[in-house]
């Protein structure tokens, strides 16, 4: 259009300006008299010119401000339908506002049960146990509630922006330019028409959606802002408590008090809110327990193997030599696992962390049953059912006479429990000398709970209490937890003590002799953490120490915590101890080079490239983690490639050799190969060099670079079968027919040699001093074959001699021998 513009003015210029100059020419060949005559009638002349002109050049630019308005009219139509037909896709996706509008009613029965016995049905006096579960239940609430508000927010910006979008295709101007051409403006309307009936249901289905997200936002953020100052409050009731734990709360025990809520009522809500804080902590720690049951399993599996391997050794004569660990090894992972890795749970509730210790406590009861003497295993009996009932009283969550009554009966079945084992335990042996303290502690704090409990101190008598029989069961486990942990090592250190050291190597003696104080301090550490949770003092002294380690610091623009440098670091470590791991079950004594039937097993070179993601994955992780943006990674990836430029190009290429090899498998572990003239297996393939184990017993370490750069023999790299050629000479005169008889029954008869393909004789040579033949046939593995080849050299020294065929001396050795045989005569 604007070049069609730009040409009609073209043609107009050079039309008038060549009209012009054709009238001045004229004008000079006339007379001067008739001058004026003749410039009136130019001028007229130019005059019309110039009207036609400008006319033309109106039309030109009207017929191109015409079509740009209908190339708009086009473009805003388009997209008008475009984003009607967004409109529509988005709306029929959607949210889950039933879902929503469900799980905000479950929200407000959960909130209903969370507030029982603290805003409402409440006592004067709050109680510790009710005042934490509640907590984490609308803490939970308020993180799911959160949640939707964030889903529905992001919903509502969208929908929002299609409104916008609307509204401003809806005011373009170019939409309201009539065309003046009747047919043009007829089919103009009708799709206009149309489109507006689309755009006007968009807008209505729009708005309505609008309208029921800002509802479901309203009703959201008022339950958010519900439960954000129920949190408060609570906060609140834990600080006043906290504070005036040694106050007396209710009157002293004797004096009955039979107001309050029933007893049954107190029971009932208690079991709601435990199971409600149960389900919701279960359902947000689902990897860390899936974590533990895998360790679980991997544990059990080593446990097992290592059992297997010391009983082909012949370590265990009999069943009853075995140790604890070996007897049950899913029990002894179940209490090793728990008892370790229950410090990774962020703030577990009571009832949580309560049954791992349920769980491991029944494991640890059958894995010593037929142990311990008689008298400390009923001991432990009566211990675990005092615990268990002292687990019970615990999720009771509301005050009452009843109750106190129960925590007085459970104290005095403590003490006597502890002062009755105490003096008889003194005449039976006992083989944990730790053990007499927890009793003793056990007995001192269910005496502070009497008391406390006697004279009103009902939150304070509680704590003690649980914190005794707690102590107690905690503290069995954790020594039978470092005992198990020695006898596994222990006996690893037998089962492993002539492991590679080269793929992977843990010296389990010295760690099995030396490793039990530093366990014994780590996990003594840990029984004070758990006993110190049931006290405020504790969170008093460690709230400062989690504050410094997760408060921000900066350097320059860049913003860490020393809690996520000390997660980068743990990440790193963990998956590396996590890549030798694996190579110690994928390698050594988990597997062989080959079998008699050429099956080899292990995952080889597999092994490289787990090794390689896990190492990957660790990194990345650990970047992720502690919080540092992964550009940094690829600053630090391009200066270790100016590195490599300058001094690493050896150390790069065994890596990705070693890399080659891996996707290639050119060669495996457990193959017998032939480098440089040497020959042995391949034991391992490592991130820079591989190791060859040669016949004589050493070890051959080799870069992979090399590996790939020398002319390598892979003797079994398709097929473990091997030929073997023996040369024997007989003398001149010997028949032959009988010598390749004698051979061809010979190795038929031995059933090392394969049947398929046959073995055969075959006559070489006439040389100068003997008939040379041949002997070719097949054994079914590299490793058989030289053992094969002696044995049947010597049958056929056998039975040559045994048939008088001679093997004569070569020529040049006999000339030598007779030459000898002379000068000594």
């Amino acid at each position: 259009m604007t070049n069609f513009l730009f040409r009609t003015i073209r043609f107009i210029i050079v039309t008038i300006l060549f009209f012009t100059s054709f009238t001045v020419v004229a004008q000079t060949k006339k007379n001067v008299k008739d001058t004026l005559p003749a410039l009136s009638a130019a001028d007229s002349f130019n005059l019309k010119l110039k009207q036609l002109a400008e006319s033309t050049l109106t039309k030109s630019v009207k017929k191109f401000e015409t079509g740009r308005t209908t190339a708009k009219q086009t473009h805003t139509l388009t997209e008008v339908r475009k984003t009607s037909q967004k409109i529509i896709n988005y709306l029929k996706r959607g949210i889950d506002s039933n879902g929503i509008n469900k799980e905000l009613t479950d929200v407000m029965q959960w909130y209903e049960v969370a507030n029982d016995a603290v805003f409402v049905n409440a006592d004067s006096v709050q109680t510790q146990r009710n005042l934490a579960t509640s907590l984490s239940i609308l803490r939970e609430l308020l993180s799911r509630t959160t949640a939707r508000d964030v889903t529905l927010e992001d919903y509502h910006k969208v929908l929002i922006g299609f409104r916008n979008d609307l509204d401003s295709l809806g005011s373009d101007s170019s939409l309201y330019n009539m065309p003046t051409d009747t047919v043009v403006l007829q089919q103009y309307l009708r799709q206009v028409i149309t489109l507006s009936a689309d755009m006007g249901n968009a807008e209505n289905n729009l708005n309505q959606s609008i309208t029921s997200v800002e509802d479901l936002q309203f009703q959201v953020r008022f339950m958010m802002n519900r439960l954000a100052s129920s949190i408060e409050e609570i906060k609140l009731f834990q600080q006043k408590l906290n504070r005036n734990m040694s106050r007396r709360e209710f009157a002293n025990l004797w004096n009955f008090d039979t107001t309050g809520r029933p007893f049954k009522d107190i029971l009932g809500f208690s079991l709601k809110k435990e199971k409600l804080v149960l389900a919701f902590y279960t359902l947000n720690h689902l990897g860390k327990i899936a974590t533990i049951i895998f360790l679980i399993l991997l544990l059990t599996y080593f446990l097992r193997s290592m059992k297997k391997h010391l009983k082909t050794q012949g370590y265990f004569n009999n069943q009853q030599q075995l140790e604890s660990v070996m007897r049950f090894p899913l029990l002894s992972a179940i209490l090793i696992i728990i008892s370790i890795f229950q410090f990774i749970y962020p703030d577990p509730p009571f009832i949580f962390i309560a049954t791992g210790w349920t769980i491991s406590a029944l494991a640890l009861t059958i894995i010593f049953w037929n142990t311990i003497e008689k008298f400390w295993r009923n001991a432990w009996l009566i211990a675990l059912v005092l615990f268990i009932g002292a687990y019970l009283e615990n999720m009771i969550l509301q005050a009452s006479q009843p109750e106190r009554w129960i925590m007085f009966a459970l104290a005095i079945a403590g003490i006597g429990f502890s002062i009755f084992t105490l003096y008889k335990g003194k005449k039976i042996s006992l083989q944990e000398k730790g053990l007499p303290f927890f009793i003793g502690f056990l007995g001192l704090m269910e005496f502070i709970s009497i008391l406390t409990n006697a004279f009103g101190r009902y939150n304070l008598a509680k704590s003690f209490l649980t914190s005794g029989f707690f102590s107690l069961i905690v503290g069995v486990l954790l020594i039978w937890t470092v005992r198990l942990i020695n006898e596994a090592l222990s006996l690893a250190s037998e089962a492993y003590k002539d492991q590679d050291k080269k793929v992977v190597y843990i010296n389990f003696e010295k760690v099995g002799k030396r490793v039990s104080p530093v366990f014994y301090l780590l996990l003594t550490i840990g029984w004070l953490i758990l006993f110190g949770r049931n006290f405020y003092a504790y969170k008093i002294m460690t709230e400062p120490i989690v504050d410094f380690l997760s408060m921000e610091r900066n350097i320059g623009s860049n913003t860490f915590t020393i809690q996520s440098i000390l997660f980068f670091f743990g990440i790193l470590i963990l998956s590396g101890l996590t890549s030798k791991i694996v190579s110690f079950f994928a390698s050594g004594n988990f597997h062989s080079p080959g079998t008699a039937t050429g099956k080899k097993t292990g995952i080889g070179s597999w092994l490289l490239l787990i090794r390689i993601a896990i190492m990957s994955i660790g990194v990345l992780f650990a970047f992720a983690v502690a919080g540092i943006p992964l550009d940094k990674l690829a600053i630090i990836l391009g200066a270790l490639s100016v590195g490599i430029g300058f001094g690493l190009q050896t150390l790069i290429n065994n890596l990705v050799s070693g890399l080659i090899i891996a996707f290639e498998k050119p060669i495996n572990v457990g193959d017998i190969v032939e480098i440089g003239g040497r020959t042995g297996t391949m034991k391992s393939i490592g991130f820079r060099s591989s190791v060859v184990s040669t016949p004589d017993g050493s070890d051959v370490i080799i870069p992979n670079g090399e590996l790939l750069s020398q002319h390598l023999i892979n003797w079994t790299m398709t097929d473990s079968r091997r030929r073997v050629n023996i040369q024997v000479g007989v003398a001149y005169g010997s028949n032959l027919e009988s010598v390749v008889k004698a051979l061809q029954e010979l190795m038929e008869a031995d059933d090392r040699i394969l049947k398929f393909p046959a073995p055969s004789v075959m006559v070489k040579e006439f040389n100068s001093s003997s008939i040379d033949l041949s002997l070719f046939f097949w054994v079914g593995h590299f490793n058989t074959a030289f053992q094969l080849k002696s044995d049947m050299m010597l049958a056929i020294d056998g039975k040559f001699k045994e048939l008088g065929i001679e093997i004569p001396f070569p020529q040049q050795d006999l000339h030598i021998k007779t030459m000898v045989k002379d000068g000594g005569g």
